[in-house]
């Protein structure tokens, strides 16, 4: 919650909420209207795009989920999976 409270406040998103699925692992999942501010900022990358909402991941979290798990989640590939491969 803290870390959510603080990227709310650092993008000035106030529906910005962290949530977990079995694919992405944890990400930051915002609206569509919400995501502009987001994209503008690279320390976030998007990673899906919904009909009404998005998803990024951010480095930091995915360090700090890889340390949490013990490295047991999708969260250690998170940030070099969605990092440009070219």
């Amino acid at each position: 919650m803290a870390l959510q409270n603080q990227y709310r406040t650092e993008t000035g998103v106030g529906s910005l909420k962290i949530r977990q699925n079995r694919v992405l692992g944890y990400f930051i999942d915002v609206p569509t209207r919400g995501a502009e501010l987001l994209s503008e900022n690279p320390a976030f990358r998007r990673t899906q795009t919904l009909m009404d909402r998005q998803r990024f991941v951010t480095q930091v979290r995915c360090a700090a989920l890889t340390k949490e798990t013990g490295g047991r989640t999708n969260a250690r590939r998170g940030w070099a999976r969605w990092s440009p491969a070219y």
